[in-house]
C-alpha cells in the first residue's frame, strides 16, 4: 500500500493537512462562532418580533435571551435554532405584555384630572411604547412634582419624559 495507491489504507495528508486537523480541533470556540451567527442571521430571517435578541453559546449550549409580546415567536425561535442543529437551546425569551398607549394616556389623564392639588393644570399627555410625554403648565413648583410622582405610578408606564413649566404670573 503506498501513499498514491487510491485503494491505499493508509493516510495520504501532508503537514498542512495535519496542521489543519489541529486547528480545528484545538479552536472549538471559532466553530461555534459561526454557527452562532448562522443562527442570528437565520432568527432574523425568521421575522420574529423579538426586541433586543441575543445569541450566546456557553459550553455548547445555545443561550436566546430577548423580548417579544407574541409566545409563537418564542416558539419558532427554538425551532430555527434547533433546525440549524443546536441541540442543546436555553430559551430565555421573554414574554412581556402588550402596552396600550391609548390606555395609559386616559389612566394618566384620568388620575391628573382626580388629583385636587392640580386644579389649574394643563397637561400634554403622549405614550408611545410605555414612555410617557407629560408636558404643559403648572401653577406651583409643588404641583411639577405631584404631577410627576402621580403619573410614574400609572399602570404601563415604563419611563417618563417630564416637560412641564411653571406658568408665569
Amino acid at each position: 500500500m503506498t501513499p498514491n495507491n487510491p485503494g491505499s489504507r493508509r493516510w495520504r495528508g501532508g503537514p498542512l493537512r495535519v496542521a489543519s486537523l489541529l486547528l480545528l480541533l484545538a479552536a472549538p470556540e471559532t466553530v461555534r462562532a459561526d454557527t452562532t451567527a448562522d443562527l442570528v442571521a437565520a432568527l432574523r430571517r425568521a421575522d420574529l418580533g423579538v426586541k433586543k435578541l441575543t445569541v450566546r453559546t456557553v459550553d455548547g449550549i445555545t443561550i436566546l435571551r430577548g423580548q417579544t409580546t407574541a409566545k409563537s415567536d418564542i416558539v419558532k425561535a427554538s425551532r430555527v435554532a434547533y433546525d440549524l442543529g443546536h441541540t442543546r437551546v436555553a430559551n430565555m425569551i421573554e414574554l412581556v405584555p402588550v402596552i396600550d398607549d391609548n390606555a395609559i394616556e386616559r389612566e394618566t389623564e384620568r388620575q391628573l384630572s382626580r388629583a385636587r392639588g392640580l386644579d389649574g393644570c394643563h397637561f400634554t399627555i403622549d405614550s408611545i411604547d410605555g414612555v410617557l410625554t407629560l408636558g404643559g403648565t403648572v401653577q406651583r413648583e409643588l404641583q411639577k412634582d405631584a404631577a410627576q410622582d402621580l403619573v410614574t405610578r400609572v399602570p404601563g408606564v415604563r419611563s417618563v419624559i417630564f416637560t412641564v413649566a411653571l406658568k408665569r404670573r
